[in-house]
């Protein structure tokens, strides 16, 4: 009969798909310090390969929802257009985003709800896949950003403050200031209405 070595707990080994799935749960849990280390002892563990390009290389820190009235809006795709392509080459894991168009009723239906949108294109933006707290762009200055080629500009702004460990309550009053908004070539007073941000109850 096999004996256990004294003081050493009989564990069931942990796979990197096992420390993938911890390192995801601690995300969704709030704690994203925890799981970028885990994140990081798994790229340091093992060899790279084709299949871990496609896996998340670290956690994602803000959540953006883009709604949309359909594929033929020009201006709605380019909105789209610049908010994917911002993500793809420089936001890449640590943001997530999801384009909603109203013919996916059951989620256009939530997101319009949950957000209370009337116009599209509308900009959704948050620092938790719940988002309770978030950010709203209205359709008027997604145009004006667009129209100006500051859009990527203007998110990669908000990016870095959540990376820098801005909340969204302290996001509110930056974005109050008329400091925010000096080189992405909208005037302060004209955003006045045009961005919200809606904070849960403490």
């Amino acid at each position: 009969m096999k004996r256990e070595r004294p003081g050493k707990p009989n564990l069931p080994p942990l796979g990197a798909d096992s420390l993938r799935a911890l390192a995801e749960r601690l995300a969704t849990e709030g704690d994203s310090e925890m799981a970028t280390i885990i994140r990081g002892l798994l790229v340091q563990v093992r060899a790279l390969d084709v299949i871990d390009l496609w896996e998340p290389r670290e956690v994602s820190l803000t959540y953006w929802v883009l709604m949309l009235t359909g594929v033929n809006q020009l201006h709605e795709m380019q909105v789209a257009k610049d908010l994917l392509a911002w993500q793809a080459f420089f936001a890449k894991d640590s943001a997530r985003v999801l384009c909603v168009q109203s013919s996916e009723r059951e989620a256009f239906h939530c997101c319009s709800s949950r957000f209370v949108v009337h116009d599209c294109p509308t900009l959704v933006m948050s620092d938790s896949p719940y988002m309770l707290n978030h950010l709203k762009v209205q359709a008027d200055l997604l145009k004006a950003l667009i129209e100006q080629g500051d859009l990527q500009r203007f998110l990669s702004r908000l990016q870095a403050l959540v990376e820098n460990g801005s909340t969204m309550a302290e996001l509110k009053g930056l974005m109050a200031a008329e400091a925010f908004w000096r080189g992405l070539n909208v005037a302060y007073k004209d955003v006045n209405g045009l961005v919200s941000i809606t904070l849960s109850p403490p």
